[in-house]
């Protein structure tokens, strides 16, 4: 990322001298952060376009082969499961993603998917799948919060 001179004015002629170097928001945004930031201020950013969105298209991330590929890039990743102990492909997923990461599943159901998995170290359960407790997920994975729920069978 280049970093800002100081003293050098965004201006709207050279911010756009910036973006015409650059095919995506992604790109411009990392390559000239401060005329990025000062195009999007000011509204400039709706004049330059060229640039792409760097988003997935819509479906992506229902595609098995897109979400394993993207998981393979990360050493560790978070899998939400919704009763894998029924639903054969949820298990095979998060099985081939296990072989790849240091991963950690967390079930919105029941604890029986914890059986199904295969060389799995860290999983937790939540019983259910509301914005409360993806709340207290969310605390919980930012260290707000140290569960102390215990399963009401032998794993």
């Amino acid at each position: 990322m280049k970093k800002c001179n100081r003293g050098v004015e965004r201006t709207p002629e050279r911010c756009y001298q910036e973006a015409l170097k650059c095919t995506t928001h992604k790109e411009f945004r990392e390559k000239y952060a401060s005329c990025y930031e000062k195009a999007k201020e000011t509204g400039w950013i709706n004049d330059y376009t060229w640039l792409k969105k760097s988003r997935k298209v819509p479906g992506y991330w229902m595609i098995y082969e897109n979400v394993y590929e993207e998981a393979k890039k990360y050493d560790q990743v978070i899998v939400f499961s919704y009763n894998a102990n029924v639903t054969p492909w949820q298990v095979e997923f998060i099985n081939d993603i296990i072989k790849e990461n240091k991963t950690f599943v967390i079930s919105l159901k029941g604890p029986f998917d914890y059986h199904k998995y295969n060389n799995l170290q860290n999983y937790m359960c939540l019983y259910e799948y509301t914005p409360n407790s993806i709340k207290t997920v969310v605390k919980y994975l930012k260290g707000d919060l140290d569960p102390k729920g215990v399963l009401p069978i032998k794993l």
